[in-house]
């Protein structure tokens, strides 16, 4: 399946995303062309405090610019310095105390966190001495902020926000309060808890809306993120969508590549491939621009090389991830981390196993000694998993999976949880370990039938085409905006020209009607237009209840199959508890008819055409499986004489239990000890049209006073009342030294209409 092969099986703008993503939207005051625009007025300004405001917007700017470039400090460090000097020259304690605390956050963002926690309680002390609540609520909020980057949620980084909130709710500072009870939230999806998370993102959301707050994409994020970990991914596509809105709305894009790769995410874990990877390029695209290190742009940067590996190309891919190491080289452990891996899966699909085990050990590491504790550890632990699972070795594989399950599963999505339990699903099957398989298998199928939900993947259709129609429409008011100026434009030159020339009313008139013959032409064409679009919609609408009752028929023989062959693992687990042989042998034979039947619905639901089933492919593979399961060592051979007959399911599974008894049979009692021998099935129409499957050996045969009529086994009266449901003959014949048990019957008449009555 597409979904699980994406990054080795990787899916989200990870939480460590996320979280970037929601402190470079929370942060950014301005922009790189507002701030261009303060320092050119920088030595203008008419007054100290318009000088002060500059200087101090500017220094942010270049703090919380997205990225963790030096340069950018020492920037940022020479505008605070300045605003401080000129601050503490006029008295102003309001800009005193801003430049205080980000000097702290300059002190903080260098990795000094002994310094810049004691400037965090010296500036604590005085703006409680002065009674500065509102800088006292920032000052907590900045400290706080920078706490979780640090990995881990301690209660007294908690505490800094409710501490903040509180202090901007005293002042009458909603908005501010609203962005603080915001990043609350976002902890509370970092730390796992969803259902809190979410409840309070929709709170912050209802509030933002009842003050009129235009910038709601970083909220709409947060909660597309938080569906998409859940599984819910109509929910999840909605709130990306409306995140992506809200941004064009407001006319911030400073988290624009951020929130195209939430988007990218989403349809890659609904197995939306190329919809995914066009989301993801668009986010490295605009990240690009920039050319600054950022977590995200790696992480992007893995999915795309993914792609270009599940269409066959790993030299292409492994090309494209050192191409971007080297225009944007990491400089954090995660970013490096994140490279590494994606270093790894390039050269395991090259097949350069020995290098691949490598990097995948080299990204783990870094990952743990950066002592963060998010979701993409864990998905490297995943991929290493899945890559010694490739590899046979079972041991490791499962130590790895199982310590992606231990350290916190509410941080995986559903996606990745399903893909986990199905690889140790394989991995407790290969080891012998049943019941634990059993397990993995019966989750993996819960999160699999909920990823896949019919009625999710219809509604996440038709926000895919809600959303392009709503892009259309808004083009075409642009575009029809556009023509409206250009024609007034024209108006009113025509006009001007009316007052110089008399000649020109004339023209005027003439003019007007054309336009009026143009409009109506317009008109019309948009009636056709729609007319035609109506037309199409409703053939996509039909084409897709088609496609999706093929796919529910597929589905429906897939999961008989699955049940069928759940059925005959349990045979074989309770076979291994007994001690009677007769009990054994009725369980095996048990089996053998199971599997008969299991092997049609595989065959019904791998086929494209799903009512019929080409029973010469069916014999061979019925015969070589019983060859198998006996282990014949060779001394018994088949030969097939098939002609191209198709059956519908009726006739397919009685034909197939009397094949599996008639082989049986043959394979038991027809040959002794180590005789050798042969068996011949043949499958074909007679004279008469009618359909004749022919089981032979040329073992002994059975007695001379053998009658077939009296005789009472089990498999024997299978077999007969078998022909009789298919309304047929059933007879055994002795010929030239071969004993053949045959059936012969009528092909079902829909096989006949529907053409497959020849080849």
């Amino acid at each position: 399946m597409r979904l699980a092969y994406v990054l080795t099986a990787l899916r989200n703008t990870l939480i460590l995303v996320m979280m970037i993503c929601v402190q470079t939207a929370r942060a950014q005051h301005i922009d790189q062309t507002s701030a261009s625009r303060l320092l050119s007025k920088l030595n203008t300004c008419r007054t100290d405090t318009a000088r002060l405001r500059s200087l101090i917007e500017i220094g942010k700017f270049h703090v919380f610019k997205p990225g963790e470039l030096k340069s950018d400090l020492d920037s940022a460090e020479s505008f605070i310095g300045r605003a401080r000097k000129l601050s503490d020259s006029l008295h102003l304690v309001k800009w005193q105390h801003e430049s205080q605390t980000m000097e702290m956050v300059i002190v903080l963002e260098r990795g000094d966190a002994l310094k810049g926690q004691l400037l965090f309680n010296e500036a604590l002390r005085e703006y409680k001495l002065t009674q500065d609540k509102e800088a006292e609520a920032f000052l907590r909020f900045r400290y706080g902020v920078w706490m979780t980057t640090r990995g881990s949620y301690p209660r007294e980084m908690i505490q800094q926000f409710y501490e903040s909130a509180s202090l901007y709710r005293q002042i009458n500072k909603p908005v501010e309060e609203i962005n603080v009870l915001m990043e609350i939230a976002a902890l509370h999806f970092y730390d796992g808890k969803l259902d809190v998370s979410e409840k309070e993102l929709l709170n912050v959301l209802n509030r933002y809306k009842a003050l009129g707050y235009p910038r709601l994409q970083t909220t709409y994020s947060l909660l597309s993120d938080i569906s998409r970990v859940k599984g819910n991914f109509s929910k999840s596509l909605r709130y990306a969508m409306l995140a992506i809105e809200s941004m064009n709305k407001s006319g911030d894009t400073s988290s624009a590549a951020n929130f195209y790769a939430d988007l990218g995410r989403i349809y890659l874990e609904i197995g939306n491939n190329e919809d995914g990877i066009k989301w993801y390029k668009k986010a490295l695209q605009t990240w690009g621009k920039s050319r600054r290190p950022n977590f995200a742009v790696f992480v992007a940067a893995g999915y795309v090389s993914g792609d270009l590996i599940r269409r066959n190309r790993p030299g292409d891919a492994l090309a494209f991830t050192l191409k971007l190491s080297r225009q944007i080289p990491p400089i954090t452990k995660i970013q490096n981390a994140c490279i590494t891996q994606n270093l790894a899966q390039c050269y395991d699909a090259l097949g350069e196993y020995g290098k691949a085990e490598r990097y995948y050990k080299q990204s783990l590491q870094l990952y743990a000694s950066s002592a963060m504790d998010f979701e993409f550890p864990q998905e490297a632990r995943r991929s290493i998993g899945k890559f010694y699972l490739s590899r046979n070795n079972y041991g490791s594989a499962g130590r790895y999976l199982r310590q992606a399950l231990q350290s916190n599963p509410q941080k995986l999505s559903a996606a990745a949880l399903r893909d986990i339990h199905h690889m140790l699903f394989r991995v407790d099957s290969a080891e012998f370990n049943y019941v634990s398989a059993i397990k993995h298998y019966q989750i993996y199928k819960q999160l699999n039938d909920s990823i896949l939900d019919t009625r999710k993947t219809r509604e996440i259709g038709e926000l895919q085409i809600q959303y392009e129609t709503e892009k259309r429409k808004k083009d075409l008011v642009l575009l029809n905006n556009k023509n409206k100026l250009q024609q007034n434009k024209l108006q009113r030159a025509a006009m001007a020209q009316n007052f110089t020339q008399a000649v020109v009313v004339l023209l005027v008139i003439i003019l007007a009607l054309l336009y009026q013959q143009y409009k109506l032409k317009n008109r019309s064409n948009r009636d056709l237009r729609k007319q035609k679009q109506e037309i199409s919609e409703k053939n996509n609408s039909l084409n897709h209840f088609l496609n999706e009752k093929e796919w529910l028929l597929k589905e429906i023989h897939h999961r008989v199959k699955n049940n069928l062959q759940i059925v005959i693992s349990l045979l074989n687990t309770q076979s291994s508890y007994l001690e009677n042989d007769i009990a054994k042998k009725a369980i095996k034979e048990s089996q053998y008819r199971m599997h008969s039947i299991s092997l049609i619905h595989q065959k019904l639901y791998q086929s494209d055409n799903l009512a019929y089933i080409n029973m010469a492919d069916y014999i061979r593979e019925l015969a070589l499986y019983l060859k198998e399961s006996f282990d014949l060592s060779g001394h018994i051979n088949f030969s097939f004489d098939l002609s191209t007959v198709c059956l519908n399911i009726n006739q397919a599974i009685p034909v197939g239990l009397i094949l599996n008894e008639a082989i049986t049979n043959a394979i038991k009692y027809a040959f002794t000890g180590e005789d050798k021998g042969s068996i011949r099935i043949s499958f074909s129409r007679n004279e008469e049209g009618q359909v004749c499957l022919s089981v032979g050996d040329d073992g002994p045969g059975f007695p001379p006073d053998f009658d077939i009529d009296e005789c009472k086994s089990l498999g024997m009266n299978l077999m007969k009342g078998l022909s009789s449901q298919l309304e047929g003959s059933f007879d055994m014949i002795r010929n030239n030294g071969l004993t053949c048990l045959t059936v012969t019957f009528n092909e079902s008449a829909h096989t006949k209409e529907a053409g497959f009555a020849r080849n």
